[in-house]
């Protein structure tokens, strides 16, 4: 009843030519398009108050206007005002009960599912990879006496774990439980490369066996890595974050050393190659452009093979080359070359 015949009345209401609300907030554009959204619910036959007119309300509710008022003394008044904020509110706490209710659903089905599935499992005598390792792991703990534990220590002196920081608790629970004491367990991982937590892994379940290990050991030096990059990369991150640049506890930085002091790779007689290029696209005159995924990403195809095919030239001239561990040099072989890619659509471009 309090709304305008004409969605340009409500407009009118806000006394935009006074400037009393902040203009950036209060745009005419903004304000008319509010407007309309509403009138359209006004009029509706089945009127039902979504997300579009829930914000457009918002424009015309008293708490945004005190909030935009340029003095909080001297704002636009209308007793629709006060109905659009309590309106809001009430599309609030209805959607807080929604999405508790949604959570609670979810929750049911869920243990539902884990129980039909489970039944449907039994009765058709499969197991899936992680039946396994649950089973095992409620076996080693309710075992009597620990015999199955034995039984499976007996037949091992010691276990080695490699990219451990991929594990989850699950898993940890098994190892720590079976070799603990008398056994040897050797946990090789890093938590900056745990990368599977999409299935499962779990860096924290690292993070406790670092914190209850007996010894830890480190590699203090980098076979793989150009001797330039070892470097950058200590650069960038010792001493960062006040020696905690991953902004987790536990997951600290260790400088290492390279195990080579000169760059096996010399380019032209240049001997310290840059170990990382960066290279962006640019437009004519060098004014950057927007493109298109499949132009940039033929763009990016033909840069890569136009450097191998340059280095590879170069080095049939003996002016490309590359130390052995013997010490001598030889030329750049296109086996030497490997390029990284997304997927597929990056792949086939360089392929061809």
């Amino acid at each position: 009843k309090q709304w305008p015949d004409e969605p340009a009345g409500a407009v009118k209401w806000l006394q935009l030519e006074r400037k009393l609300l902040d203009g950036r907030s209060y745009r005419r554009d903004y304000v008319e398009k509010a407007a309309m959204e509403i009138d359209r619910f006004v009029r509706s036959d089945q009127p039902v108050i979504d997300e579009e007119v829930n914000q457009a309300l918002v424009w015309f509710g008293s708490e945004k206007l005190g909030q935009k008022a340029k003095d909080p003394a001297v704002i636009p008044l209308h007793p629709f005002f006060a109905l659009a904020t309590t309106i809001n509110r009430h599309y609030a706490h209805c959607q807080n009960l929604c999405a508790s209710r949604l959570r609670y659903l979810q929750k049911e089905m869920f243990s539902y599912m884990d129980k039909r599935l489970d039944e449907r499992k039994q009765k058709e005598n499969i197991q899936s990879f992680n039946d396994f390792l649950v089973r095992l792991q409620r076996s080693l703990a309710t075992g009597a006496n620990g015999a199955l534990a034995e039984v499976i220590r007996k037949r091992y002196d010691a276990a080695l774990i490699d990219e451990f920081q991929d594990t989850d608790p699950l898993q940890y629970a098994i190892f720590s439980t079976l070799f603990a004491g008398s056994r040897i367990l050797f946990l090789i991982g890093d938590p900056k490369q745990a990368i599977y937590s999409f299935r499962g892994a779990d860096v924290y379940a690292y993070l406790q066996a670092a914190a209850q290990v007996d010894h830890r050991y480190t590699l203090p030096k980098n076979y793989r890595s150009d001797p330039l990059l070892v470097s950058g990369v200590n650069g960038v991150f010792a001493g960062r974050g006040g020696g905690n640049p991953f902004a987790e506890k536990g997951i600290g930085f260790q400088p290492v050393e390279p195990a080579v002091t000169v760059s096996p790779l010399v380019v032209d007689g240049e001997e310290k190659q840059p170990p990382l290029v960066i290279w962006t696209g640019a437009g004519s005159g060098g004014v950057e452009e927007k493109v298109t995924a499949a132009v940039a990403t033929d763009l990016a195809g033909r840069a890569v093979l136009a450097e191998i095919h340059r280095l590879l030239s170069l080095a049939t001239q003996g002016k490309a080359t590359l130390q052995q561990a013997d010490g001598t040099r030889r030329p750049l072989r296109p086996s030497d070359f490997a390029v990284l890619v997304r997927g597929r659509a990056q792949m086939m471009p360089v392929q061809q």
